[in-house]
């Protein structure tokens, strides 16, 4: 069979109208499961099922596409060291910085798809259109990206798990085109000189520990509780939320690599249609009553992959947690708070039995403080 060719530079040229901010490519390979395997069986995976599938299928981009010849990553940036976090007053709860606005996926996946149909023009002057396959991922798919992205020259694995760009930090998302081309010329990627070396930045500003039994525990990741977590969060756990409704940044906001790292002159356009500022009305949020309604304002944004339930549940833990800390200015007292009425009607009346049994936890929690 004739191999299908493409050069990096033409990616290059073709990916600088689609938002993209870095580039690189590997030869699709089987990478080494025993680490992935060892940490599934620490438990590190919570009750991620998608996380416990065999180990092996992490690392195999064959099983998404059975002719791939190359991984092509694409880096794409939504913040860079100017983004501070402000101080959370009382009453208000944190939404980390990747879910201001629209949904990633779907606006970096659009992006995908369209290099994918240039790509695709340029084969046709060859008329070899037709011979291509690919399959566009992000974030979305049993592949260890973070690893193939590290091949390709577009960071190193840093302390907090994340990849870690030497130049601009974290704060962008990696997405991939898995394909049957060979991608050509593409420049000879060697390791980072840099690293996290002694630096313990990320995990001393992790509250919650993540990685104090020496793996990286998603049971006790803000991220994941708020946004993956499903049911009931235990009483015994409330404060790994902290004032965190949706995701957290504390690992990020602490690296060093992040702090000093160059700005970014194309971000990624998500837009504010969730908070300009990080920070979100509590009460504005316990007021939304129905899935209609929750569908209705933040259709379109991150907040759908938590739904209603968790966003609410959420919420009222945060409440919980202010008052603990004494954030309210007026004291303690929850009697004397306008927020006492809203969360008795939420644990009498709401729809979902998660929401009223939290309401009905937080409010006896705050009654005995």
């Amino acid at each position: 069979m004739k191999k299908l060719l493409f050069s990096h530079e033409k990616l290059k040229e073709i990916s600088k109208d689609f938002g993209v901010n870095a580039i690189g490519a590997v030869e699709a390979k089987l990478l080494d499961s025993s680490l992935f395997k060892k940490w599934q069986e620490l438990g590190g995976a919570a009750d991620l099922e998608y996380l416990k599938r065999d180990a092996s299928f992490f690392t195999n981009p064959f099983n998404l596409l059975e002719e791939a010849r190359s991984i092509i990553l694409f880096l794409f940036f939504y913040e860079d060291s100017s983004y501070k976090l402000l101080d959370c007053p009382s009453g208000f709860g944190r939404v980390a910085r990747f879910a201001y606005g629209k949904n990633y996926h779907k606006v970096i996946k659009k992006h995908l798809v369209n290099i994918a149909n240039k790509i695709g023009e340029e084969l046709r002057k060859e008329n070899l259109e037709e011979d291509v396959k690919y399959r566009v991922f992000v974030d979305a798919v049993p592949i260890s990206e973070r690893v193939f992205a590290k091949e390709a020259g577009l960071g190193f694995l840093g302390n907090s798990s994340m990849l870690v760009n030497p130049d601009f930090g974290t704060y962008f998302f990696i997405g991939e085109i898995v394909t049957n081309l060979e991608i050509t010329d593409v420049p000879k990627n060697e390791e980072f000189k840099h690293d996290c070396n002694i630096c313990n930045s990320c995990q001393k500003a992790c509250v919650n520990k993540v990685k104090e039994k020496g793996f990286f525990d998603v049971n006790r990741c803000t991220s994941y509780l708020t946004i993956e977590k499903k049911g009931i969060i235990k009483k015994d756990d409330w404060h790994l939320l902290g004032n965190w409704i949706f995701g957290c940044d504390f690992c990020q906001t602490s690296c060093p690599f992040n702090k000093k790292g160059k700005s970014v002159s194309k971000k990624l356009e998500l837009g504010t249609s969730v908070t300009e500022n990080g920070l979100i009305d509590l009460k504005d949020l316990l007021e939304i009553n129905d899935d209609d309604e929750f569908l209705k304002r933040y259709n379109g944004t991150s907040f759908m992959r938590a739904k209603r339930e968790n966003i609410i549940r959420n919420s009222l833990i945060v409440i919980a947690n202010q008052f603990h800390d004494k954030m309210w200015k007026n004291g303690t007292k929850i009697e004397n708070n306008y927020l006492l009425d809203i969360i008795k009607n939420i644990g009498d009346n709401d729809k979902s039995e998660v929401i009223r049994y939290t309401a009905r936890e937080v409010l006896d929690y705050l009654k005995g403080i």
